[in-house]
């Protein structure tokens, strides 16, 4: 009797033991789950705080570069625009606007903290005119800045649309090949066929044609100091598309 009495109690102890560790498990998973909706409530919280462009705003705006051609003018009526705090100030969209100005090649934008922008731009360097209205740097790429502004004296590149890069290829080949001849490409023109004619600095037409243009003007190159350099200023033409030999015209 006494035995079964000693073993009820020690089941219902066990039971009771076992009713606390499930409560205080239960108590473990709700303070977590409340801790949870605390964490994720002061996510959402800091990132509505953070997309607020009145959180931190930037106040300060610095520009640095080489500054040529791109004005502070020009910076401004983009930079001048931007709109936004320390952490909703989209900086890649900054960057494509700067990148937007004519005479800027690329840009790069970072915060600074607590509330600066810093801007830093490289210029597009000019190698040559593309025909009448615009600029090619030295990747062949066309850009269009003021063309009222600019007056330097540079060779001019004038073929169909879409051949800018490679009329730059060519001016980059002729321009090294002629340096041994002290001669310089003032104009390249390019036709609807691709054949090539070179202006000269010395004043001289160099007809190369589409094929074999880079021998055709070595051969050019050849022949120059032995027969055409005394002439020179008496040559308006000079036409390389002879397998043996080359024309020249002279000036009326």
């Amino acid at each position: 009797m006494v035995s079964n009495v000693a073993m009820a109690k020690a089941s219902h102890q066990a039971v009771l033991m076992q009713s606390q560790r499930d409560w205080r498990g239960v108590m473990r998973t709700m303070r977590l789950v409340l801790l949870l909706v605390a964490i994720a409530g002061a996510g959402v919280w800091l990132v509505q705080k953070m997309n607020n462009p009145n959180f931190l705003p930037i106040n300060k705006v610095k520009a640095q570069g080489s500054f040529k051609h791109v004005t502070e003018t020009m910076l401004q009526t983009v930079l001048g625009q931007i709109k936004g705090g320390y952490f909703s100030i989209n900086v890649a969209q900054v960057q494509r606007d700067v990148e937007s100005l004519p005479w800027v090649d690329t840009a790069s934008v970072r915060r600074v903290w607590p509330d600066v922008l810093m801007v830093n731009t490289v210029e597009q360097e000019p190698v040559a005119y593309w025909k009448s209205d615009g600029l090619v740097n030295v990747r062949g790429e066309i850009f269009m800045p003021a063309m009222s502004n600019f007056k330097e004296n540079l060779p001019v590149l004038n073929g169909p649309e879409r051949t800018n890069i490679i009329l730059m290829t060519h001016f980059k080949t002729v321009s090294e090949l002629l340096n041994a001849i002290d001669l310089q490409v003032v104009r390249i023109d390019m036709d609807a066929r691709r054949a090539l004619v070179l202006w000269l600095d010395n004043g001289i037409k160099l007809v190369l044609g589409r094929d074999a243009t880079t021998q055709r003007l070595q051969r050019f190159i050849r022949v120059y100091p032995k027969i055409l350099a005394v002439e020179a200023e008496h040559i308006a033409r000079v036409d390389m598309r002879y397998t043996n030999g080359f024309a020249i015209t002279r000036k009326l």
